[in-house]
């Protein structure tokens, strides 16, 4: 391509002024933020499973016969080794198990804790394959290898989400699956434990079927079969009720209850102790009932295993147990047996666990223990290690098991480093040095060695070295490409940002220097040929998937555009320059760190708004009820980030006593003289309609605190929510949206309609405190907005979201106030994400405030009304952000972009924070803080349109038509006469006579 070609190109990028236009400079920036997420997506979550391996099983023959694997939904660790008011255990007859016949600990789990990652990770030895979020974590993106598919056979009982889900992919008649109805996952009944009731009833039933029955009977006797129980009573008691309550106990006690007897009737059915039984969870819960990130809380989960195969019970070694839940749970267990009399009954259970060692697992070490034990194939996708502290037989046997598991992972492994190196250009691959082919070799035969000497103690020590270095490989070939694709994104935030920077210096209306260097067609002929060879080359020497490209060509594209217009870069250099100007923007810059430090810190948050409450004193007018009305809700809203995120009972009075307040402010607030609602006929008012929303408006505000009650009432006497509740509720909702684009466009007015119907489904989705949250922001944004008018500007009254004449208004020259705007518009933002939870954790919010609208367990429409809830604050900022440029005829473009380049200095940020080491709760919040700061942008581009549409939208018009005709057919059947009628927009309200 020669120069002139390229500068032809490169000049629909930069027209004759030397600016990127609007319409170009957009699509550029959503496709490129596009690539920034995706790049997340690639980078850390790609698929770790891979295929064509040897399956792997042990040599010696195996202790157990068959599994039966209990999984007890939302079960956490240390509410499962509590007692009871009574000092009983809850689970008295799993803890006597542990006590007496088995091993007992805690099986840690990984984020994301759902209920679909943890089963998998249960009978697969897979941590949830990442790819899977873009499927909501529901179904497998890629096949993998289970528990039920090396079985000789499996019968599964349970929730009709899990178990049809785990079955799928296995081997098709392999796995019977019996699930009860899914309306039967209700979160508001107040018997949740029934759920578990129905799978212990069918498989007694099963049980004594198959006793009648010899050809079930025979496959229930054959080698390897599996009995899965998935009892997902308790992840609904805890989401309704939440772990802390009675009726949590309560269904701790009702499984306990049944297993005991249901692990009686299987015992007696097979009677050759060649049973093998695990009790486990998949994920825990948080206080307030929510789980999906890692707290301990959600990360924790009991396990009791015993039978055969399974040691028993050892002292507790010297030393102090953890110090986490568990422990404390324990010690306050000792501390009720001291203070009871009945010391034979203590005798009777046993030495209490903490005199007892304590075995702790991960999530994933459960799938190849089992398989181990009952001599099938281990799952060719674990990456489970077998806890040799667990296991009951001999140490020739402990050595075969623990060897096979290292075969399991060396396949794996070795699977992964060949196809590598079958992709990759010799000059570009390296081995992994530690597990080189030569290696590998060695440290297998010294393992023989060692195990052919019956040296078993060497023999394990170097399996277990053997199996770090395999899990290792393993990640090194994983994320091979990894250092590229980041230095490749971070060439397109750098190039982005500049290209971003020069276009808000050249069009800010300011005389910018001439002088400076010029490049023009060579230079960027020469940064596309070179980064375009880079990036052919990389793509072809690596077999790089097509999409690749993407983020190799993406970069050479954004510094080809910087270096045909060099000049910009020196406009960002000349505007630098001046000492005032770098100070002003240096504590904007500071202010931006400290919201990045938010995400970390909320209380942050505080500190900026309690920091910011003095401004309004820094204005050339002071204004002492503005400034009030600042300072209050400054102080007010500070409070919020400093609570916890969730408070763990609901209180509803104040929910509705919010409602109330809403109603009588919206009342009190149209009645100011300044909104001119309800002013004389020949004054500046609104049409009649636009008065009678208004009071719709106010009386949805009303119902919200009257459909509050109804699920207060329902919930405090555990019946189910009446269904006219939740048809008023979802008819609320749509009313609530509806109303505001029926109403006039002038800016107080409109404002007053649209925070009216942004509150109507936050009051009915709030359960708490958090309902007085968007009241507390409307007024704050109400005052920011007023703070920014001037006198020498028109009356707030006359100002309109779609005056004709702003356009022209807002091509002023830029101002530092513009920067400032943008950065209390992030701001807000920001509190928007961080004022009542924490986004970046969706469990922050509780699942209970769905309840006016469904109880029935459906978790897309519950997301759907969660993700409303969350994103109403966003969407009030965004209306009065639109008002505030109105107000200062600043150009809503202009404030965008800087509010992009604000957001993408905390991106890059993040960017270098995603980390992939340490604890998984750290892992998940980098990369979702990542995920929050980039898709800011985008977000707040599609709620810009969506605060359009509530600003600006005049959907009265059609309607006004149709209604005018019918008064002039009227007025013509009377035979003359005079009516008014009134025009919705425009410069002014008027009212037009029809003679």
């Amino acid at each position: 391509m020669s120069s002139t070609a390229i500068s032809s190109h490169l000049q629909k990028f930069a027209p004759a002024a030397g600016t990127m236009s609007w319409r170009l400079l957009l699509p550029l920036g959503l496709v490129t933020h596009l690539v920034f997420l995706a790049s997340i997506f690639d980078i850390y979550f790609t698929s770790p499973i891979v295929h064509g391996m040897a399956p792997q099983k042990p040599l010696q023959p195996p202790p157990a016969a068959r599994l039966v694997l209990i999984s007890a939904d939302g079960l956490r660790a240390d509410k499962f080794y509590s007692r009871g008011a009574d000092g009983r255990p809850l689970a008295p007859f799993l803890c006597r198990m542990a006590r007496t016949r088995g091993v007992w600990g805690v099986s840690h789990t990984r984020v994301p804790t759902e209920s679909r990652p943890g089963h998998v990770a249960l009978v697969a030895g897979v941590y949830e394959d990442p790819s899977a979020v873009t499927r909501g974590w529901q179904e497998n993106p890629v096949p993998f290898d289970t528990v039920f598919n090396q079985s000789s056979h499996t019968w599964a009982w349970g929730s009709p989400d899990i178990v049809p889900m785990l079955a799928k992919g296995a081997t098709p008649g392999r796995v019977d699956t019996f699930t009860y109805d899914a309306h039967e996952q209700d979160f508001a009944r107040g018997l949740a434990s029934e759920l578990d009731g129905w799978v212990f009833d069918h498989v007694s039933e099963f049980l004594r079927t198959a006793a009648g029955h010899p050809a079930t009977d025979a496959r229930l006797r054959q080698q390897g079969t599996v009995l899965f129980l998935h009892l997902l009573g308790l992840d609904t008691t805890g989401h309704g009720h939440k772990p802390q309550s009675s009726q949590y106990a309560d269904n701790i006690r009702f499984v306990d209850a049944g297993l005991e007897k249901l692990i009686g009737e299987i015992d007696e059915y097979f009677n050759d102790s060649r049973t093998l039984f695990v009790f486990s969870s998949d994920h825990g819960m948080t206080d307030w009932g929510s789980h999906g990130a890692g707290d301990p809380s959600e990360t924790q989960t009991p396990l009791v295993a015993w039978g055969a195969g399974i040691r028993g019970p050892l002292p507790a070694p010297d030393g102090d147990p953890p110090p986490d839940a568990v422990t404390a749970a324990l010690y306050a267990g000792r501390a009720v047996d001291q203070g009871m009399a009945e010391e034979g009954e203590k005798r009777k259970e046993g030495r209490e666990l903490l005199e007892l060692r304590r075995t702790d697992v991960a999530q994933a070490d459960i799938a190849p223990l089992v398989t181990a034990l009952l001599g099938l194939n281990l799952p060719v996708n674990s990456v489970g290690r077998l806890p040799p502290d667990v296991l009951g037989v001999p140490p020739d046997q402990r050595a075969d098991l623990l060897f096979t598991n290292a075969r399991q992972l060396l396949c794996q492994y070795e699977t992964r480093r060949q196809q590598r190196r079958a992709a990759t250009a010799a000059a570009l691959y390296w081995e992994h040095g530690r597990l080189a082919p030569h290696a590998q070799t060695q440290m297998v035969n010294k393992v023989l060695d060692y195990m052919q000497k019956r040296d078993w103690d060497n023999a394990m020590f170097l399996i277990g070295e053997l199996m770090d270095l395999a899990l290792a490989g393993m990640h090194y070939y994983h994320t091979y490409d990894r250092p590229m694709l980041q230095t490749a994104v971070t060439l397109c935030y750098l190039g982005w940002m500049l290209l971003l920077a020069s276009h808000l210096v050249k069009t800010s209306g300011t005389s910018v220097p001439a002088e400076g260097p010029s490049a023009g067609g060579p230079a960027a002929l020469a940064v596309g040929v070179v980064g375009t060879s880079v990036a052919v080359f990389l793509i072809v020497a690596k077999s790089l998937p097509a999409h690749y490209a993407v983020y190799l060509l993406l970069p050479v594209l954004l510094w080809s555009v910087l270096a045909y217009d060099v000049s910009g870069l020196w406009a960002v250099r000349a505007a630098a320059g001046d000492r005032g100007t770098v100070l002003r923007h240096g504590a904007v810059l500071v202010g931006i760190e400290l919201l990045v430090v938010s995400f970390f810190q909320r209380w942050v948050l505080s500190v900026l708004l309690l920091a910011l409450a003095p401004w309004p004193l820094t204005l050339p007018k002071y204004r002492k009820r503005l400034t009030v009305l600042w300072v209050g809700s400054s102080v007010l809203l500070a409070g919020f980030p400093l609570s916890p995120v969730i408070t763990h009972q609901a209180n509803y009075l104040l929910v509705k006593a919010a409602a109330m307040f809403s109603a009588g402010g919206v009342a009190l607030a149209s009645l100011s003289g300044e909104l001119r609602l309800f002013r004389p006929v020949d004054r500046l008012r609104e049409p009649r309609h636009c008065r009678l929303i208004l009071l719709a408006q106010v009386a949805l505000l009303a119902a919200a605190a009257g459909v509050t009650h109804a699920v207060q009432s329902a919930v405090g006497s555990r019946s189910a929510v009446p269904g006219f509740v939740h048809v008023a509720s979802w008819t609320m909702l749509a009313l609530s949206w509806l109303l505001p684009c029926l109403s006039s466009a002038w800016l107080l007015n409109r404002l007053l309609h649209v925070t009216a119907a942004l509150l109507v489904p936050f009051l009915l989705l709030s359960l708490g405190r958090e309902a007085l949250f968007l009241p507390l922001l409307a007024l704050h944004l109400y005052s920011w907005t007023r703070l920014e008018h001037t006198s020498e500007q028109k009356q707030l009254a006359e100002l309109s979201f779609d005056d004709p004449l702003r356009k022209n208004e807002a091509r002023r020259p830029a101002q530092f106030g513009d920067t400032r705007r943008a950065f209390f518009y992030l701001l807000f933002v920001m509190f928007a994400f961080f004022g009542i939870g924490n986004i970046a954790s969706v469990n922050s919010f509780d699942p209970t405030c769905v309840y006016a609208f469904v109880t029935v367990f459906s978790p897309w429409v519950m997301g759907a009304l969660l993700l409303t809830k969350i994103l109403v604050p966003f969407l009030l900022v965004c209306c009065y952000g639109r008002a505030v440029a109105t107000v200062t005829r600043m150009s809503t473009q202009r404030l965008f972009l800087t509010v992009l380049l604000m957001s993408d200095v905390m991106s890059v940020h993040f960017f270098f924070l995603v980390t992939d080491a340490g604890s998984w709760q750290d892992i998940g919040f980098s990369i979702s803080h990542h995920v929050i700061a980039t898709g800011t942008s985008c977000f707040l581009l599609i709620l810009h349109g969506a605060a359009r549409v509530l600003t600006s939208a005049t959907w009265w018009s059609p309607v006004e038509s149709v209604l005018t005709e019918r008064r002039r057919s009227r007025v013509d059947r009377l035979g003359g006469g005079e009516i008014e009628v009134s025009v919705v927009g425009g410069s002014a309200s008027q009212g037009i006579k029809l003679e």
